[in-house]
């Protein structure tokens, strides 16, 4: 029969050895998950901290918008150039490395959101309207009128922001060689943008309140191959071609495509677009 045990008594003196189920361990509560929860609760506090904030952790590159510019003038031939015109410099502003370029069919899809057709002028409110929707941080918008064979291009660059113009510019040329004016006008723009693009990386660092300047000494532009010369007709047709495409006419298209490239057969980019629609 097991004895039963016996306290610690005097120092020096042992209990007896239990014996039976009385030798087994004593059952431990089971703890609660509390290193697994601190994991969590650490986890969510790093994601918190880590998340992109405006000005903070977001992309440093700013997104343009290019807008279909204005036309001055009243020769009804010329209208479709403000498409042309736009598309040309959309893609020479994406080679531009410190900014992000909005595709043109997305500007086609917020006009259509915003009952806008192609052939608005942008004001001021539209316009902001317009590149919030685009989730751009500058707009291109300008305007053209052709007279006496010359023809004058004006640009302004706009942060969405604040509605602020952070740099005009212009260029003068031959009609009949549109495609070196838009190449000039380029260049001008890319030196604004990759500007504003360092200054605001510089204010992100320096904290808000910072104002752009824009000091065109100092700015790398990337030197542009000669260009064939391109009429203005010849980029009209090109307008009318990508208005056509918009609408899904593939037929109106390629004609509009065969006219731009028999006004000007050196104009490569009319003959690209115009075999990828060639049956």
């Amino acid at each position: 029969m097991n004895q039963p045990r016996t306290p610690m008594g005097r120092e020096g003196e042992r209990p007896e050895a239990a014996t039976g189920a009385e030798a087994t361990c004593p059952r431990v509560p089971r703890a609660r998950p509390i290193v697994s929860r601190r994991r969590a609760m650490a986890f969510l506090v790093a994601a918190a901290l880590l998340r992109p904030t405006a000005g903070e952790g977001a992309s440093p590159h700013p997104t343009v918008a290019v807008l279909y510019f204005d036309y001055e003038g009243k020769n009804p031939d010329l209208e479709p150039l403000r498409k042309g015109l736009a598309q040309m410099l959309t893609t020479d502003v994406a080679e531009v490395e410190v900014v992000r370029v909005v595709e043109r069919a997305r500007i086609e899809e917020i006009l259509a959101e915003l009952s806008l057709t192609s052939s608005a002028r942008f004001d001021r409110s539209n316009a902001a309207r317009l590149g919030k929707l685009l989730g751009a941080n500058l707009l291109v918008l300008g305007s053209f009128f052709e007279l006496a064979g010359s023809i004058r291009i004006d640009a302004r660059v706009v942060e969405v922001e604040t509605g602020r113009v952070v740099k005009s510019v212009g260029v003068r040329g031959k009609a009949e060689d549109v495609l070196a004016c838009e190449g000039a006008l380029a260049e001008k723009l890319r030196v604004v943008l990759e500007t504003f693009a360092r200054d605001e990386n510089s204010a992100r660092r320096l904290g808000p309140g910072r104002a752009h300047t824009i000091v065109d000494a100092g700015v790398r532009t990337a030197s542009r191959a000669p260009q064939p010369k391109v009429t203005v007709s010849a980029l009209a047709a090109y307008g009318r071609a990508l208005d056509a495409l918009d609408r899904r006419d593939r037929g109106g298209a390629r004609a509009a495509l065969e006219d731009a490239v028999r006004a000007s057969p050196g104009f490569l980019v009319a003959a690209g677009e115009l075999a990828k629609l060639s049956p």
